[in-house]
């Protein structure tokens, strides 16, 4: 499926298991509270006006995505993985989750 509307704004709502997610990666260390911040605000701007540009994932629904982006440098290897689903008829795009992925 694709977007109904080119050039329409998303609004992107980080949901509680988001931020439940990024306060506990944050604790953890694999979320940088000086650096990371930064990058979602980035990552939040781009799927507000392209949240169906990653590929889907196999075997998840359709309107669900995720992006993917470097861990802290405390830790050198892995990645952060945020998903989300896009509710097209409401306009939205619901942060689901973060977690740390290898």
């Amino acid at each position: 499926m694709s977007p109904s509307h080119r050039g329409r704004r998303y609004l992107v709502i980080e949901l509680d298991d988001f931020d439940a997610g990024w306060k506990s990666g944050v604790l953890e260390g694999w979320i940088n509270p000086m650096t990371d911040p930064v990058t979602l605000v980035a990552i939040k701007e781009a799927i507000a006006y392209s949240p169906w540009a990653p590929r889907a994932i196999p075997g998840w629904p359709d309107n669900m995505r995720a992006i993917d982006f470097p861990r802290s440098a405390i830790h050198p290897f892995g990645r952060v993985r945020i998903s989300y689903e896009i509710v097209e008829d409401d306009g939205e795009v619901h942060l689901l989750g973060v977690r740390s992925i290898n």
